[in-house]
């Protein structure tokens, strides 16, 4: 019975066209199959300027951590992490009592000796006039003398310790030493602070951003060669040339190489470059891994199509191109570098040609195709 159900069905699909025999039903007489729809673009020739693309990391222009100049309790915090502070913002509080009273005690000091200095000088005034007279002895004035001015050395001693006591007075009060974001506090409120060594929190710098990155010796000396050239001493390139690539594709331009490093090292062949980025709305952050741009060379013409027309098989480098009849046609291409978008070819390929930029996986060479045309300043998504 099931056997029987089995045929029954099948001769229905049959009947109906949902299946057909393998190798007997074919297109409709006197069809053509469709053929493969693919855009092409033509190459053109662009200004372009070739550059070298290194992996860097940013660092922040000015990064402090904060320590107290002085020893006791933590009494307060100023402010909140991830904020903006300016010089001399009051960050945190120590206890002042010990400092305030080691200070008055200096000032008093202070007002003493003055007051003696004060005593001993009008003694001296007093008794000059007297010594000619012979109704003071000389050795009693000269006494005088170096009572006094033993007092006056004793007054700026006295001065000394309480500017002392005053500036560890006002170390009590931890202050921003540059502007920039803070980070969190690292101790809390009651907790010991010691004099140069527990770090309170940490500051780095706004507005600009370092990207330090390795450069190979190769691309070091065409660099070197064109600043030469150029005459301009090391770490004075040309400005608002370098860019760098942040981890979510973000593009970070005008960036200007500002320092190279004064050897290779030994070990892998390479030199440090740093690039200054500006960051008026803070989007970089100190630590990031980032693709450094370097330019290298003039601007000059070069033959260009979209990044996409270029396929590769291992390590060479291939385009399909159309012909006036539409017939495709496999292109092996030299490549160089990649300007935004647009792939640079050296060799292998003339201006105005066509270029499938969209349909590669459906093209074979010496197929016919049907094109669709975009263009040049299109940016197909491939």
């Amino acid at each position: 019975m099931t056997r029987q159900l089995t045929r029954l069905l099948l001769a229905w699909l049959l009947a109906t066209g949902v299946l057909s025999l393998a190798g007997c039903d074919g297109p409709p007489t006197g069809t053509r199959p469709a053929l493969p729809k693919v855009t092409v673009t033509p190459a053109v020739e662009r200004e372009v300027l070739d550059s070298v693309e290194f992996q860097g990391r940013t660092e922040a222009v000015e990064t402090v951590e904060v320590r107290s100049r002085t020893t006791g309790y933590l009494a307060k915090v100023n402010f909140r992490p991830d904020t903006a502070v300016e010089v001399g913002d009051v960050l945190f509080e120590i206890d002042p009592r010990i400092y305030q009273a080691e200070y008055e005690r200096a000032d008093g000091q202070v007002a003493v000796l003055e007051a003696k200095v004060k005593r001993l000088n009008g003694d001296v005034e007093r008794d000059a006039p007297l010594v000619a007279k012979k109704t003071v002895t000389r050795q009693h004035f000269e006494k005088m003398v170096e009572d006094r001015d033993e007092a006056a050395a004793d007054l700026k001693v006295a001065k000394a310790n309480r500017e002392g006591a005053r500036v560890n007075l006002d170390f009590t009060k931890v202050k921003a030493p540059i502007n920039g974001r803070v980070g969190r506090n690292r101790i809390t409120v009651g907790d010991q602070v010691r004099a140069d060594s527990t770090v309170l929190t940490n500051i780095v710098s706004t507005g600009k951003m370092y990207a330090y990155f390795d450069v190979d010796e190769n691309t070091y000396l065409r660099y070197a060669e064109q600043e030469r050239q150029r005459k301009t001493k090391p770490g004075e390139g040309r400005q608002e040339l370098t860019e760098m690539t942040l981890g979510d594709g973000t593009v970070v331009t005008g960036g200007a190489v500002d320092y190279i490093d004064v050897q290779l090292r030994r070990g892998t062949g390479t030199i440090e470059f740093r690039a200054t980025f500006r960051d008026p709305d803070g989007m970089l952050e100190a630590g990031q891994f980032v693709r450094v741009r370097l330019p290298i060379g003039d601007p000059h013409k070069a033959l260009v199509v979209p990044e996409v027309a270029v396929a590769s098989d291992h390590e060479l480098k291939y385009v399909y191109v159309v012909d006036d009849h539409n017939k495709v046609a496999y292109r092996r291409v030299s490549t160089g570098t990649v300007h935004d978008g647009w792939q640079v070819i050296d060799k292998g390929l003339n201006a105005d040609e066509l270029v499938i930029v969209k349909g590669l996986l459906w093209v074979r060479d010496g197929m016919t195709v049907e094109t669709e045309r975009c263009g040049v300043n299109d940016q197909p998504a491939g």
